[in-house]
């Protein structure tokens, strides 16, 4: 009977480091999602940054060009929903007076990415918590365990 109970117990221990297992991994596929979201709201808003800067400054974009040492075809492009390197990116927002990050991620993508960031500090301090748990109630059956073992050798003993 004492086999059964260890031979339950372990199997639940598997079950609940399977299911700890898999809920980490989904809350990792969630995080990744929301992420390449934020990533591709910022490169559509891009665009849109782009052309509020360019008629901001009351500019065309054939003025944006050689003022930034971009070709115009290149900022055609980014107008038509290119996405462009850094180093490009650096120049346009010098002209404009603005951050790169700025021009690429806007501030309300921002806000989503420190808000996620946050939920998965606190999943993790959950996670740390449960784990501690987990192992009191592991040292306690390993203790129980031990005594069980003892009180059986002297029971052979006796």
């Amino acid at each position: 009977m004492v086999f059964e109970i260890i031979s339950g117990l372990q199997i639940i221990d598997e079950i609940t480091r399977e299911r700890e297992k898999q809920q980490h991994k989904k809350r990792q596929i969630e995080a990744q999602r929301q992420i390449l979201e934020a990533q591709r709201q910022a490169f559509m808003g891009f665009r849109e940054r782009l052309v509020e800067q360019i008629n901001l400054a009351e500019m065309t974009v054939e003025e944006l060009a050689v003022l930034s040492g971009v070709d115009i075809q290149v900022i055609a492009g980014y107008l038509n929903g290119g996405v462009p390197s850094r180093p490009v990116l650096e120049k346009i927002a010098g002209v404009f007076g603005v951050s790169v990050e700025y021009l690429v991620i806007g501030k309300e993508i921002i806000e989503l990415i420190k808000d996620s960031t946050s939920d998965d500090a606190q999943k993790s301090q959950k996670e740390k918590r449960l784990d501690e748990v987990w192992g009191d109630v592991q040292t306690s059956w390993k203790d129980w365990k031990e005594e069980q073992t003892k009180r059986e050798e002297l029971e052979v003993m006796n």
